[in-house]
């Protein structure tokens, strides 16, 4: 702490700017609030414990160099401060109609353990619940406020179609779909959390087999796999590649304690964030002209992703990586390492899925920013029956599930205006609990499931009207088929011009 008053620092407005003040606090935005040590005593548990500890030994450290009154740098802003401390003092409560900052407000009232004005702000927030309750979710969520978060998505059961709010924008999309689900389902349930993600299963670790892909690793002995050889980067490559490859120089070492000899030279070329570790450990050893060790990298993947990521410095040709989720493990690495043919081969294993999982795919390429892929994930998600979780939901904006829910409902749109276009008796299934986030459980996908054609352009790819058509021209294959790809034609053709 500073010894004097920072130049950039102010003095909160009255009554918090008393000369006799006896304790200061300092908002993340620099405002001081001069304020009464009995005050926060008896409002806050935490202050209490607080000025209950011993003081300092050199107590000027933390004090206003004029007056030697103790300064407390706190996180919240000054208008969650202001908002926190009316509601301490003896003076008449602040009227709070902004939800982000009523959040703001609570969250803090919860940190510091200042009981009343947690629960005068729970009355408070109540009201906004009452009167947005998607609004205040989005708030909820935004302040892990699971309680709140709780009622506010209860009170949006009774609302046929609720309406998307700007503060959703601020919060995962994983809370947006924890919020739609809960709909679906009719709540309430006592046992959901909103704010938190769903639980992963653990990681199972690595088996042997998957560690033997580089010379010379090895383990720690609680594994219980030391002395296992393993072939070498060499023997990896084609005759071609591994002409000329001299021995390993340097060790890089797993989190799980596992070591892979490998070639600086490789990895400086394949990697700037390797190039700059591998500069750095060599800098160090050569400061050091007695030691003969090995440079040795350490790195926080585990063996299993670590192998996977080293392999792409090797060979041009892809590692095999398994199901989705490793492929956005390695994703996530190898973007943290820069290192672009892990990267690409990721990429490649993740859009493999676009047919099994189009909707995890949207999300990914939502996350990494791969706008042409999330436009396609998109078109293949429209006839999903409903959108199951998954983790890549917890890194990207709720806006970004609005804005694949509001392409889905104009491409269903647009697929039940043309419906007209044969005169057929029956309908679709009313579109449910997506698009316009109703509480619908019926999905107008019901009608597609079963009835697709595969095309290399088109999601799954569907043929729209297989049983209506099949209705008007029984025994007449020819006019089926013909009328079934006008129809699809021309639905495709109108897709296609929505803007994403």
């Amino acid at each position: 702490m500073e010894a004097s008053r920072s130049p950039t620092s102010s003095t909160a407005a009255s009554p918090f700017d008393k000369a006799d003040a006896d304790v200061i606090v300092r908002t993340s935005d620099m405002v001081d609030f001069h304020v009464f040590m009995v005050i926060l005593r008896f409002a806050s548990r935490f202050f209490e414990d607080m000025f209950s500890l011993p003081q300092p030994v050199h107590p000027e450290d933390h004090c206003e160099q004029s007056s030697r009154v103790p300064i407390i740098p706190v996180t919240e802003d000054s208008a969650t401060l202001d908002c926190l401390l009316r509601l301490c003092y003896p003076i008449p409560d602040p009227v709070i109609g902004d939800a982000a900052q009523m959040g703001a407000a609570l969250e803090a009232a919860m940190k510091y353990q200042m009981e009343q004005a947690t629960n005068l702000l729970k009355q408070q927030f109540g009201q906004i619940t009452a009167a947005s309750p998607v609004r205040a979710y989005a708030v909820a969520c935004l302040f892990n406020l699971e309680h709140e978060a709780r009622l506010a998505a209860r009170a949006t059961v009774s609302i046929q179609c609720i309406q998307y709010d700007a503060e959703m924008d601020k919060i995962p999309a994983g809370a947006f779909h924890r919020l739609l689900e809960y709909r679906r389902i009719g709540g309430p349930t006592d046992d959901r959390d909103f704010c938190r993600p769903i639980r992963a299963n653990p990681a199972i670790p690595p088996s042997i087999d998957e560690l033997r892909s580089f010379e010379g690793w090895q383990s720690h002995p609680d594994r219980g796999v030391s002395g296992e050889t393993a072939p070498s980067p060499r023997a990896l490559l084609s005759p071609s590649q591994s002409v000329n490859l001299p021995p390993a120089d340097m060790i890089v070492l797993s989190s799980d304690a596992v070591q892979f000899h490998v070639h600086r030279t490789l990895l400086t070329y394949s990697s700037p964030v390797f190039a700059d570790l591998i500069g750095e450990t060599t800098a160090t050893l050569q400061l050091d002209a007695t030691s003969q060790d090995i440079p040795t990298v350490a790195l926080e993947e585990r063996s299993d992703n670590l192998s996977r990521l080293l392999l792409c410095c090797y060979f041009s040709g892809d590692p095999e990586l398994g199901d989705f989720q490793v492929a956005i493990d390695i994703l996530k690495s190898a973007t943290k390492y820069k290192l672009a043919r892990a990267m690409q081969a990721a990429k490649r294993r993740v859009m493999d899925h676009l047919d099994m999982d189009p909707v995890r795919v949207y999300f990914a390429a939502s996350q990494y920013g791969w706008e042409e892929e999330a436009q396609v994930a998109a078109r293949h998600a429209i006839y999903e029956r409903e959108d199951s979780y998954c983790p890549e939901m917890e890194e990207v904006s709720a806006a970004k599930y609005h804005r694949l829910l509001v392409y889905r409902q104009k491409c269903i749109d647009i697929i039940r205006g043309r419906w007209g276009y044969l005169s057929l008796s029956i309908q679709p299934y009313e579109w449910g609990n997506r698009g316009r986030i109703s509480n619908n459980q019926q999905s107008f996908s019901h009608f597609f499931q079963g009835h697709r054609i595969k095309t290399p352009e088109q999601p799954r790819s569907t043929a729209l009207i297989a049983i209506p058509v099949i209705q008007r021209y029984t025994g007449n294959m020819d006019g089926i088929i013909t009328e079934s790809m006008t129809f699809y034609d021309a639905v495709q053709e109108d897709i296609a011009q929505i803007v994403f």
